[in-house]
Formats: C-alpha cells, sequence, structure tokens
C-alpha cells in the first residue's frame, strides 16, 4: 500500500531509515532477551511475525513490532514510574534501618536459627512422610490397574478373535472381486 505523501513514501522507502530501525531493533530484542523478560522478547517476534501478513514494508514491520512490545512491557511493569510503584532509595533506607537494627542481637540470633534448623527438619521429616504416603497410594492404584487389565483380558480375547474373523472375510471379499475380474 503506497501513500500519496511523497514525503512520507520517501520516509517509508528509504533505504537509511531501514538500516536504523533494524538496528534499533536487534538492540532492542537483544536487550530484551538477555534480560528479565524474555517473553517480551518472543512476543516481538510474534507481533513482527503477525504485522507481516498485513504489510510487506520491513521499516512498518519492525515499528509495529518495537511500537506494541515496549507499550506492553511498560504497561505491565511498575518500575517505570506508573501508579503503584515503590521509592527504591526509601526502599533502600528501610533495608539499613533494619540490617542496623540487627547487629546488637547475635544471641537472639543464634536462637532463631537453632529454630529454624528443628523447623527445616520437622518440614523435611513431614516431606518424607509424605512422600512414603504417596509411594504408598501409587503402589495401591498399580494394583488396581493390574486387577482391571485381568478383568478385561477376556473381553480384549474376544475382540482379538473377532478381529481375526473380519480380517478373514475381508480376505476372502478381496478374492471373490479378484476371482470376478
Amino acid at each position: 500500500m503506497k501513500v500519496s505523501n511523497p514525503r512520507f513514501n520517501a520516509i517509508l522507502y528509504n533505504r537509511f531509515v531501514l538500516y536504523f530501525v533494524v538496528f534499533v531493533s536487534l538492540v532492542n530484542l537483544y536487550m530484551l532477551a538477555i534480560g528479565d523478560s524474555p517473553m517480551y522478547a518472543a512476543m516481538f517476534i510474534l507481533v513482527g511475525f503477525l504485522t507481516s501478513f498485513f504489510s510487506k514494508n520491513m521499516i512498518v514491520i519492525l515499528v509495529v513490532a518495537i511500537a506494541v512490545t515496549n507499550l506492553v512491557s511498560a504497561g505491565a511493569s511498575p518500575k517505570h514510574g506508573l501508579e503503584g510503584a515503590t521509592d527504591q532509595t526509601a526502599l533502600k533506607e528501610d533495608a539499613d534501618e533494619t540490617s542496623k537494627d540487627a547487629a546488637p542481637k547475635k544471641a537472639d540470633d543464634s536462637k532463631t536459627a537453632d529454630d529454624s534448623k528443628k523447623a527445616d527438619s520437622k518440614t523435611a521429616d513431614s516431606v518424607k512422610k509424605d512422600m512414603v504416603n504417596d509411594g504408598k497410594e501409587l503402589l495401591k492404584l498399580q494394583e488396581q490397574i493390574v486387577d482391571g487389565f485381568q478383568e478385561i483380558q477376556p473381553y480384549m480375547n474376544k475382540a482379538e478373535e473377532l478381529a481375526g474373523k473380519i480380517e478373514q472375510s475381508a480376505n476372502a471379499l478381496e478374492q471373490i472381486k479378484g476371482a470376478k475380474k
């Protein structure tokens, strides 16, 4: 689709603009891929692919992919100054105050470490018990499956006999058709 405005056409079909947009899109894609958002890199590729069905101009395809991906990623993350964003400096100050308060309480730290070890051992014991119970349930289920196969066995034998009879009938029909020709 060509636009009637010659200035706009000059931009859409300019080789240097294309090279610039390709460079920007590659940098953007690289940053998305190595950053914490590989999902947005995949989205960039998907949007570019879908846009290619509607336009054959690579500048349009890449600009739409860049715009959509960056708009979605900016809307999804609060770190870009959107509503509900927290101030990082205030969080650092709170963390510093917490670490200063925690320093004189070394005796309490040993008690909490012992308590956490006990809690970890309790959770490890409960996990082991859960694993044993799950294993027992799995064995019961396997026994039920084997019993079910034993109940099905006579029906399977009948089905096998019928399949053999059908195959013999089909062979007989083919022989009859061959004899008629």
